[in-house]
Parts: C-alpha cells; sequence; structure tokens
C-alpha cells in the first residue's frame, strides 16, 4: 500500500458474515468431554473416576438470587455401570451409601463467551438405575458469572429440574433449542457454563443414582449478518473500524492484494467485542480488508 499526502490509493473494505453454527459440547475432551469418556489430561477412562474438565463446587451457590438453587456438588465420578455414548456417564445423587455428606455431579465451564444473539441447542440422556420409590430428581443449569467464575454473581440462560419414580429401562433424551434460553445482558460478553446437581430427593430415594451421558450443545453465533468495514486516515495513521460483529466470536482481519486470485491473510484477531479498530502500518500492501468470524 502507498499513501501519499494523505490520500489512499487502491484500498477497499468487504463485507462480511457472521459466525455459522459451532460445537461448544460434544464427546470429544476438546469439546468439554461430554461423554465423560477421558480423564484430566485427555486420556481414556480405564476405571470409575472423576472426568476430565467437571469440577465440584465449594458449597451451595446462588443463580439469579435464589440462595442455594445450585445444590453443592462435593464429587464429580463416572461410572461405566451404564452409559448411553460410549462407556462411562456422569453420576448424580444425593446422600451416597447413606453419607449425607455426599452429593455428586459436575459443572462445565465451556469457555464460550456468550453473545447478544446467539442461538442454543441443548440435548443430553439420563437414566435412573435403582428401585426406590419416590421421585429422584435433578437439577440443570446453563448459566454465566459476572467473573467467569463459581464466585462471581451467577445469572442463568436454562435452569431445568427433570426426575422420575422406579428404575428406567433406557434412558431418557432431553433436547433444548433455542427457545428455551433467554440471554440478559449480564450474559453477554461471560463465559458459559453448565450443571448437572442433586435437586429435590424425596424419603427413601435420597440415595438413588441417576446417570447423565451423551452431551451436545452447539450455537449460531448471531445469525450471520454483514458486519460494517471502514477505512479511515488520520494524521499519518490508516485504520479499519469493524462494527456490528459477533461478539460470541472470534473475529480476525485478513487482507489481500486482489480479488482476480486473492490470497487472504490474517492481520489481526480479537475475541469478546463487536465493535474494534485496527491500526493498519504504511508498509502493509494489502489492498482489500474482510473480517472472517468464526
Amino acid at each position: 500500500m502507498k499513501i501519499i499526502k494523505g490520500t489512499i490509493l487502491g484500498v477497499f473494505a468487504l463485507c462480511v458474515q457472521g459466525a455459522l453454527a459451532g460445537v461448544i459440547i460434544d464427546g470429544t475432551s476438546a469439546n468439554g468431554n461430554g461423554s465423560f469418556e477421558f480423564d484430566a489430561s485427555g486420556d481414556a477412562l480405564t476405571a470409575d473416576g472423576a472426568p476430565g474438565k467437571w469440577v465440584s463446587t465449594s458449597g451451595d451457590l446462588t443463580i439469579d438470587g435464589n440462595v442455594g438453587e445450585l445444590k453443592e456438588i462435593t464429587t464429580v465420578f463416572a461410572r461405566d455401570a451404564v452409559a448411553s455414548d460410549g462407556s462411562y456417564s456422569l453420576r448424580v445423587d444425593s446422600g451416597f451409601n447413606g453419607n449425607p455428606s455426599v452429593q455428586r455431579g459436575g459443572v462445565l465451564n465451556t469457555g464460550y463467551v456468550v453473545g447478544a444473539d446467539d442461538e442454543f441447542t441443548f440435548s443430553f440422556d439420563w437414566r435412573k438405575t435403582d428401585n426406590k420409590l419416590g421421585a429422584a430428581n435433578f437439577d440443570v443449569f446453563v448459566f454465566t458469572s459476572s467473573n467467569d467464575a463459581l464466585d462471581g454473581t451467577l445469572t442463568s440462560l436454562y435452569k431445568g429440574t427433570f426426575g422420575s419414580g422406579p428404575a428406567m429401562a433406557s434412558f431418557v433424551s432431553v433436547s433444548l433449542t433455542s427457545g428455551d434460553f433467554t440471554i440478559a445482558g449480564a450474559n453477554e460478553g461471560k463465559k458459559l457454563f453448565v450443571a448437572f446437581a442433586a435437586g429435590g430427593y424425596t424419603q427413601a430415594s435420597n440415595t438413588s443414582p441417576l446417570n447423565i451421558d451423551n452431551l451436545s450443545l452447539t450455537v449460531i453465533s448471531e445469525p450471520a449478518t454483514p458486519a460494517n468495514l471502514i477505512i479511515d486516515y488520520n494524521t499519518g495513521q490508516l485504520s479499519v473500524t469493524a462494527t456490528e460483529m459477533a461478539s460470541g466470536a472470534a473475529n480476525t482481519l485478513q487482507g489481500t492484494m486482489d480479488l482476480v486470485t486473492p490470497n487472504w491473510v490474517d492481520l489481526s484477531t480479537t475475541t469478546g467485542v463487536d465493535q474494534v479498530t485496527w491500526l493498519i502500518s504504511e508498509s502493509e500492501t494489502n489492498r482489500f480488508f474482510r473480517v472472517e468470524s468464526n
């Protein structure tokens, strides 16, 4: 690129499409260990134990101002006795072996940053595997935290309670769509968490084991609409400003010399924002710019 007397020669900005559908949780270790088959090192489990990436809590947690709504999870435990995908499933129960202080479940920090217009789909399988009377319930939460940690102010996008009485012959599948989620201002720009916890167990069923498996969480980040690119040259500095980007995506400024045989080169990447200004060096040879969202 050549700049002479404040005039920009042959610089053009192109429209950009927003992010496409992406996977947040699936059965792989990289995407949240949603089938509970891997340990903390990413290796396949070979015996009952703690599945990688899922953690316990320090006491009950307050969600949406409701004190103690997310019950304490003292132990995260994957069991190979029953599964709908692979060999292991997450055990959720309260009062294991008659010990009321043991409550099993799990919390996952997905690392995904929520955008205002994100559209989520979430599914999982669950099963109760004993014959005790009464309903054994468990709670499901999808939420964010004000400080991206469990000791912040927690705000839900979704929460629900599931359960059944005597043993179930097979797993039940639950499927949630975008209409089941509510994204508030407090959720925007924050990392997404998922939790399974022991809910309102009753009487003799208070040690009933429930098993969770085969999680899938996907997102369409701020439906595909063009972002705006603005080229500016002021006091000797060329800049490219992008607005209306997908804030839940990684947005990369790319450049190329021509559009006949384009060779798009990554110049800079930003995440968690819907507007940014990139400063362009005078030595930069690209004449066309675009932003790619992933």
